[in-house]
Protein backbone atom coordinates (compact mmCIF):
# COMPACT_ATOMS: atom_id res chain seq x y z
CA UNK A 1 0.00 0.00 0.00
CA UNK A 2 1.21 3.44 -1.15
CA UNK A 3 2.58 5.95 2.03
CA UNK A 4 -0.08 8.61 0.92
CA UNK A 5 -2.84 5.65 1.13
CA UNK A 6 -1.52 4.28 4.57
CA UNK A 7 -1.69 8.22 5.92
CA UNK A 8 -4.89 8.80 4.33
CA UNK A 9 -6.73 5.66 6.02
CA UNK A 10 -5.31 6.67 9.28
CA UNK A 11 -2.34 4.54 9.28
CA UNK A 12 -4.49 0.95 9.88
CA UNK A 13 -3.66 -1.94 11.83
CA UNK A 14 -0.42 0.37 12.76
CA UNK A 15 0.81 0.13 16.72
CA UNK A 16 1.83 3.24 18.34
CA UNK A 17 4.75 3.59 21.25
CA UNK A 18 4.01 4.65 24.64
CA UNK A 19 5.86 7.84 23.76
CA UNK A 20 4.17 11.68 25.09
CA UNK A 21 7.39 13.49 24.14
CA UNK A 22 5.59 15.37 21.11
CA UNK A 23 2.72 16.58 23.62
CA UNK A 24 5.45 17.56 26.31
CA UNK A 25 7.23 19.79 23.41
CA UNK A 26 4.19 21.73 22.67
CA UNK A 27 3.74 22.46 25.85
CA UNK A 28 6.88 24.18 26.40
CA UNK A 29 8.45 21.85 28.76
CA UNK A 30 10.50 20.20 27.06
CA UNK A 31 13.10 21.17 24.33
CA UNK A 32 13.83 19.83 20.57
CA UNK A 33 16.70 17.87 20.32
CA UNK A 34 19.33 17.82 18.89
CA UNK A 35 20.84 21.30 19.35
CA UNK A 36 17.25 22.61 19.46
CA UNK A 37 15.25 24.50 21.60
CA UNK A 38 11.72 24.90 23.27
CA UNK A 39 8.96 25.64 21.00
CA UNK A 40 8.24 29.26 22.33
CA UNK A 41 12.06 29.88 21.85
CA UNK A 42 11.91 28.43 18.29
CA UNK A 43 8.43 30.87 17.58
CA UNK A 44 9.83 33.60 19.00
CA UNK A 45 14.10 33.81 18.07
CA UNK A 46 14.02 31.73 14.48
CA UNK A 47 11.71 33.24 12.06
CA UNK A 48 13.26 35.12 9.91
CA UNK A 49 16.35 33.54 10.27
CA UNK A 50 16.38 31.93 7.18
CA UNK A 51 19.85 31.08 7.43
CA UNK A 52 19.05 28.42 10.50
CA UNK A 53 15.36 27.21 8.88
CA UNK A 54 17.45 25.86 5.71
CA UNK A 55 20.62 24.55 7.44
CA UNK A 56 19.27 23.12 10.99
CA UNK A 57 17.99 19.51 10.29
CA UNK A 58 16.35 18.43 13.33
CA UNK A 59 13.13 20.84 14.22
CA UNK A 60 10.73 20.18 11.62
CA UNK A 61 10.39 16.56 12.94
CA UNK A 62 8.75 18.60 16.02
CA UNK A 63 7.45 21.56 14.57
CA UNK A 64 5.20 18.87 12.46
CA UNK A 65 4.79 15.31 14.05
CA UNK A 66 3.76 12.59 11.91
CA UNK A 67 2.83 9.28 12.63
CA UNK A 68 6.04 7.88 11.10
CA UNK A 69 9.30 8.27 11.96
CA UNK A 70 11.69 10.27 10.13
CA UNK A 71 15.18 10.95 9.68
CA UNK A 72 15.77 12.32 13.10
CA UNK A 73 15.66 9.47 15.69
CA UNK A 74 15.34 12.22 18.49
CA UNK A 75 12.14 12.84 17.36
CA UNK A 76 9.62 9.95 17.76
CA UNK A 77 7.04 9.46 16.03
CA UNK A 78 2.99 10.88 16.42
CA UNK A 79 1.17 8.88 18.41
CA UNK A 80 -2.71 8.82 17.55
CA UNK A 81 -3.62 9.73 21.51
CA UNK A 82 -0.75 11.79 20.95
CA UNK A 83 -2.66 13.57 18.15
CA UNK A 84 -6.10 13.62 19.01
CA UNK A 85 -5.40 15.35 22.38
CA UNK A 86 -2.85 18.13 20.57
CA UNK A 87 -5.94 18.39 18.12
CA UNK A 88 -8.25 19.47 20.85
CA UNK A 89 -5.75 21.77 23.23
CA UNK A 90 -6.06 25.43 22.14
CA UNK A 91 -2.51 25.98 23.28
CA UNK A 92 -1.29 23.25 21.13
CA UNK A 93 -3.04 24.01 18.43
CA UNK A 94 -2.41 27.93 18.49
CA UNK A 95 1.77 26.67 18.22
CA UNK A 96 1.06 24.97 15.66
CA UNK A 97 -0.44 27.91 14.00
CA UNK A 98 2.47 29.95 14.52
CA UNK A 99 4.50 27.07 13.39
CA UNK A 100 2.85 27.11 9.94
CA UNK A 101 2.73 30.47 9.78
CA UNK A 102 6.84 30.33 9.82
CA UNK A 103 7.26 28.07 7.56
CA UNK A 104 4.67 30.11 4.96
CA UNK A 105 7.14 32.90 5.44
CA UNK A 106 10.14 30.91 4.91
CA UNK A 107 9.06 30.15 1.77
CA UNK A 108 7.44 33.28 0.64
CA UNK A 109 4.13 33.06 1.45
CA UNK A 110 1.45 34.59 4.02
CA UNK A 111 -2.12 32.68 5.66
CA UNK A 112 -4.88 34.68 4.78
CA UNK A 113 -7.24 34.02 7.14
CA UNK A 114 -8.68 30.99 9.43
CA UNK A 115 -9.94 29.40 6.01
CA UNK A 116 -6.19 28.95 5.26
CA UNK A 117 -6.00 30.72 1.94
CA UNK A 118 -2.24 31.11 1.23
CA UNK A 119 -1.38 33.83 -0.60
CA UNK A 120 2.21 35.17 -1.66
CA UNK A 121 4.21 37.62 0.45
CA UNK A 122 5.71 41.08 -0.28
CA UNK A 123 6.73 41.17 -3.53
CA UNK A 124 10.35 41.16 -3.14
CA UNK A 125 10.21 38.54 -0.30
CA UNK A 126 8.81 36.44 -2.32
CA UNK A 127 10.84 36.71 -5.83
CA UNK A 128 13.79 35.95 -3.02
CA UNK A 129 12.19 33.16 -0.51
CA UNK A 130 10.31 31.08 -4.33
CA UNK A 131 13.37 31.15 -6.08
CA UNK A 132 15.04 29.76 -2.80
CA UNK A 133 12.75 27.31 -3.28
CA UNK A 134 12.57 25.96 -6.33
CA UNK A 135 15.83 25.05 -5.86
CA UNK A 136 16.08 23.61 -2.19
CA UNK A 137 14.89 19.99 -3.07
CA UNK A 138 14.94 18.68 0.78
CA UNK A 139 12.56 21.22 1.47
CA UNK A 140 9.49 19.33 -0.62
CA UNK A 141 10.08 16.81 1.68
CA UNK A 142 9.46 19.32 4.57
CA UNK A 143 6.23 20.27 2.88
CA UNK A 144 4.99 16.72 2.25
CA UNK A 145 5.38 16.28 6.19
CA UNK A 146 3.62 19.52 6.77
CA UNK A 147 0.65 19.11 5.13
CA UNK A 148 -0.10 15.70 6.79
CA UNK A 149 0.80 17.13 10.21
CA UNK A 150 -1.57 19.60 9.60
CA UNK A 151 -4.02 16.80 8.93
CA UNK A 152 -3.58 15.21 12.13
CA UNK A 153 -3.28 18.08 14.42
CA UNK A 154 -6.88 19.95 13.85
CA UNK A 155 -5.72 22.02 10.49
CA UNK A 156 -7.24 19.55 7.76
CA UNK A 157 -9.23 21.80 6.29
CA UNK A 158 -5.39 24.17 5.61
CA UNK A 159 -4.20 20.79 3.43
CA UNK A 160 -6.49 21.96 0.10
CA UNK A 161 -5.49 25.55 0.04
CA UNK A 162 -2.00 24.97 0.67
CA UNK A 163 -1.47 22.44 -2.66
CA UNK A 164 -3.62 24.64 -4.87
CA UNK A 165 -1.72 27.65 -3.98
CA UNK A 166 1.66 25.67 -4.79
CA UNK A 167 0.17 24.17 -7.75
CA UNK A 168 -0.36 27.30 -9.26
CA UNK A 169 2.78 28.23 -8.57
CA UNK A 170 4.31 25.04 -10.50
CA UNK A 171 2.43 25.78 -13.45
CA UNK A 172 1.03 29.41 -13.81
CA UNK A 173 3.97 31.99 -15.46
CA UNK A 174 6.53 32.25 -17.21
CA UNK A 175 8.79 30.49 -16.27
CA UNK A 176 6.92 29.09 -13.65
CA UNK A 177 8.53 30.33 -10.36
CA UNK A 178 8.07 26.89 -8.58
CA UNK A 179 8.78 24.32 -12.23
CA UNK A 180 11.01 22.09 -10.04
CA UNK A 181 8.17 20.75 -7.52
CA UNK A 182 5.99 19.76 -10.14
CA UNK A 183 6.61 15.84 -9.82
CA UNK A 184 6.46 15.83 -5.48
CA UNK A 185 3.34 17.78 -5.97
CA UNK A 186 1.82 15.38 -8.44
CA UNK A 187 3.11 12.46 -6.24
CA UNK A 188 2.88 13.47 -3.13
CA UNK A 189 1.42 16.66 -1.73
CA UNK A 190 -2.06 16.37 -3.71
CA UNK A 191 -2.71 12.68 -2.35
CA UNK A 192 -1.89 13.70 1.08
CA UNK A 193 -4.99 15.32 0.87
CA UNK A 194 -6.73 13.52 3.32
CA UNK A 195 -10.02 14.90 2.84
CA UNK A 196 -11.25 12.48 -0.58
CA UNK A 197 -13.64 14.64 -2.41
CA UNK A 198 -10.81 18.15 -2.38
CA UNK A 199 -8.28 15.42 -3.72
CA UNK A 200 -10.22 14.34 -6.11
CA UNK A 201 -11.44 18.37 -6.74
CA UNK A 202 -7.53 18.99 -7.25
CA UNK A 203 -6.92 16.14 -9.63
CA UNK A 204 -9.70 17.15 -11.52
CA UNK A 205 -8.54 20.97 -11.55
CA UNK A 206 -5.57 19.94 -12.36
CA UNK A 207 -6.12 18.12 -15.48
CA UNK A 208 -9.08 20.64 -16.80
CA UNK A 209 -6.70 23.79 -16.42
CA UNK A 210 -3.05 22.69 -17.07
CA UNK A 211 -4.44 19.06 -19.09
CA UNK A 212 -2.19 16.91 -16.53
CA UNK A 213 -3.55 13.95 -15.27
CA UNK A 214 -2.12 13.42 -11.82
CA UNK A 215 -3.97 10.64 -10.08
CA UNK A 216 -2.00 7.80 -8.38
CA UNK A 217 -2.16 4.56 -8.76
CA UNK A 218 -5.17 2.49 -8.36
CA UNK A 219 -7.27 6.23 -8.52
CA UNK A 220 -10.65 5.06 -10.59
CA UNK A 221 -12.62 8.40 -10.56
CA UNK A 222 -13.50 10.34 -13.47
CA UNK A 223 -11.75 13.61 -14.51
CA UNK A 224 -14.55 15.52 -15.50
CA UNK A 225 -17.72 16.18 -12.98
CA UNK A 226 -20.75 14.09 -13.01
CA UNK A 227 -24.11 15.46 -14.38
CA UNK A 228 -26.82 14.13 -13.61
CA UNK A 229 -29.52 13.98 -16.19
CA UNK A 230 -32.91 15.90 -15.19
CA UNK A 231 -35.94 13.85 -13.94
CA UNK A 232 -39.49 14.03 -15.65
CA UNK A 233 -40.81 15.31 -12.95
CA UNK A 234 -38.69 18.19 -12.09
CA UNK A 235 -38.33 20.02 -15.25
CA UNK A 236 -39.98 22.93 -14.58
CA UNK A 237 -42.92 24.35 -16.53
CA UNK A 238 -42.25 26.61 -20.09
CA UNK A 239 -42.45 29.89 -20.21
CA UNK A 240 -42.76 32.20 -23.33
CA UNK A 241 -42.06 36.29 -23.53
CA UNK A 242 -44.32 38.49 -25.23
CA UNK A 243 -43.55 41.86 -26.11
CA UNK A 244 -41.27 42.49 -23.42
CA UNK A 245 -43.52 40.76 -20.77
CA UNK A 246 -42.93 37.33 -19.09
CA UNK A 247 -46.15 35.22 -18.91
CA UNK A 248 -46.13 31.67 -17.10
CA UNK A 249 -47.54 29.12 -18.83
CA UNK A 250 -49.87 27.34 -17.02
CA UNK A 251 -50.47 24.11 -19.08
CA UNK A 252 -49.92 21.11 -16.51
CA UNK A 253 -47.27 18.93 -18.74
CA UNK A 254 -48.22 15.44 -19.23
CA UNK A 255 -45.08 12.83 -19.47
CA UNK A 256 -44.90 12.46 -23.11
CA UNK A 257 -44.42 16.31 -23.50
CA UNK A 258 -41.88 15.89 -20.35
CA UNK A 259 -39.96 13.82 -22.27
CA UNK A 260 -40.06 15.39 -25.69
CA UNK A 261 -38.71 18.71 -24.03
CA UNK A 262 -36.34 16.80 -22.26
CA UNK A 263 -34.85 15.50 -25.50
CA UNK A 264 -34.63 18.45 -27.54
CA UNK A 265 -31.41 19.90 -28.51
CA UNK A 266 -29.67 23.30 -27.18
CA UNK A 267 -30.46 25.09 -30.48
CA UNK A 268 -34.16 24.70 -29.72
CA UNK A 269 -34.31 25.74 -25.76
CA UNK A 270 -35.80 29.19 -27.14
CA UNK A 271 -38.89 29.61 -24.89
CA UNK A 272 -36.69 29.11 -21.57
CA UNK A 273 -36.71 24.99 -21.09
CA UNK A 274 -33.74 23.43 -19.15
CA UNK A 275 -31.36 21.88 -21.81
CA UNK A 276 -30.61 18.25 -20.86
CA UNK A 277 -27.39 17.66 -19.31
CA UNK A 278 -25.07 14.60 -20.31
CA UNK A 279 -24.02 12.19 -17.51
CA UNK A 280 -20.78 11.34 -17.14
CA UNK A 281 -18.65 9.81 -19.01
CA UNK A 282 -17.05 5.91 -17.55
CA UNK A 283 -13.51 6.44 -16.86
CA UNK A 284 -11.12 3.48 -16.42
CA UNK A 285 -8.08 4.80 -15.48
CA UNK A 286 -5.28 2.32 -16.84
CA UNK A 287 -1.55 2.31 -15.66
CA UNK A 288 1.10 1.20 -18.06
CA UNK A 289 3.91 -0.74 -16.47
CA UNK A 290 3.57 1.91 -13.66
CA UNK A 291 6.22 1.17 -10.51
CA UNK A 292 4.37 0.92 -7.26
CA UNK A 293 7.46 2.22 -5.20
CA UNK A 294 6.87 5.53 -3.34
CA UNK A 295 8.56 8.00 -0.84
CA UNK A 296 10.16 10.77 -1.97
CA UNK A 297 13.55 9.37 -1.54
CA UNK A 298 15.91 10.36 0.80
CA UNK A 299 17.08 14.03 1.13
CA UNK A 300 19.49 15.70 3.24
CA UNK A 301 17.46 16.53 6.72
CA UNK A 302 13.40 16.02 6.27
CA UNK A 303 12.48 12.77 4.27
CA UNK A 304 9.38 10.91 3.41
CA UNK A 305 11.76 7.70 2.13
CA UNK A 306 13.21 5.35 4.34
CA UNK A 307 13.29 7.89 7.05
CA UNK A 308 10.04 8.72 7.20
CA UNK A 309 8.48 5.76 6.25
CA UNK A 310 7.97 5.81 2.34
CA UNK A 311 9.32 3.39 0.50
CA UNK A 312 12.85 3.14 -0.92
CA UNK A 313 13.58 5.49 -3.85
CA UNK A 314 13.85 4.45 -6.99
CA UNK A 315 16.24 4.94 -10.10
CA UNK A 316 13.93 5.23 -12.66
CA UNK A 317 11.89 8.19 -13.12
CA UNK A 318 8.14 7.54 -13.24
CA UNK A 319 6.41 8.40 -16.35
CA UNK A 320 3.47 10.96 -15.83
CA UNK A 321 0.37 11.72 -18.05
CA UNK A 322 1.19 14.41 -20.87
CA UNK A 323 -0.68 16.95 -21.43
CA UNK A 324 -3.89 15.83 -23.43
CA UNK A 325 -5.72 17.09 -26.68
CA UNK A 326 -9.11 16.77 -25.45
CA UNK A 327 -12.42 18.16 -27.42
CA UNK A 328 -15.17 20.21 -25.67
CA UNK A 329 -14.77 22.66 -23.00
CA UNK A 330 -14.58 20.74 -20.00
CA UNK A 331 -12.16 17.90 -21.44
CA UNK A 332 -12.04 14.32 -20.30
CA UNK A 333 -9.96 11.24 -19.93
CA UNK A 334 -10.99 7.83 -21.69
CA UNK A 335 -9.86 4.54 -21.09
CA UNK A 336 -12.09 1.80 -22.95
CA UNK A 337 -15.81 1.87 -23.65
CA UNK A 338 -17.54 5.06 -22.71
CA UNK A 339 -20.65 4.52 -20.47
CA UNK A 340 -24.08 4.72 -21.86
CA UNK A 341 -25.79 8.27 -21.02
CA UNK A 342 -28.77 7.96 -18.65
CA UNK A 343 -32.09 9.42 -20.33
CA UNK A 344 -34.17 7.42 -23.45
CA UNK A 345 -34.11 10.02 -25.60
CA UNK A 346 -30.45 11.40 -25.16
CA UNK A 347 -28.61 11.82 -28.25
CA UNK A 348 -25.31 9.88 -28.48
CA UNK A 349 -22.20 11.55 -29.37
CA UNK A 350 -18.92 10.42 -30.47
CA UNK A 351 -16.43 9.46 -28.10
CA UNK A 352 -12.22 9.52 -28.86
CA UNK A 353 -10.20 7.39 -26.81
CA UNK A 354 -7.23 9.41 -25.88
CA UNK A 355 -4.28 7.36 -25.52
CA UNK A 356 -2.17 9.11 -23.24
CA UNK A 357 1.58 8.40 -21.90
CA UNK A 358 2.54 8.00 -18.37
CA UNK A 359 5.63 9.84 -16.92
CA UNK A 360 6.92 8.34 -13.69
CA UNK A 361 8.02 10.70 -11.26
CA UNK A 362 10.80 10.74 -8.73
CA UNK A 363 11.67 13.39 -5.91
Amino acid sequence: MRDTVRYRRGYPGQRDGQSTEMVQFYLNRIPSTPRGAKIEAILADWRGDYHLLERHHGYIQWLFPIRQSGLNDDAPPLTKVEAEYMAKNEQVKGRVLRAYKMMLDFYGFRLCDASGEVERGVESHYRRRISHLNNSFHNYLRITRIIKSLGELGYQHFQKPLVETLISEIYEGRPPPLRNAEESAGRFWVHVVRDEHERQAICRMVFQKYREDIREPGDSFSLTVAVPPPQPSSLPAPSAQLNGAHEADTHTQTTEETMKEAAMPKAELANGVDPQTNGEIGHHHHQQNHETTDGHGQGEGEGEGVGDGGDQPQAKRVQRHEPMDVEGAEGSIEHGEPRAAAGPAEPQESKKTVQTDIRRYFS
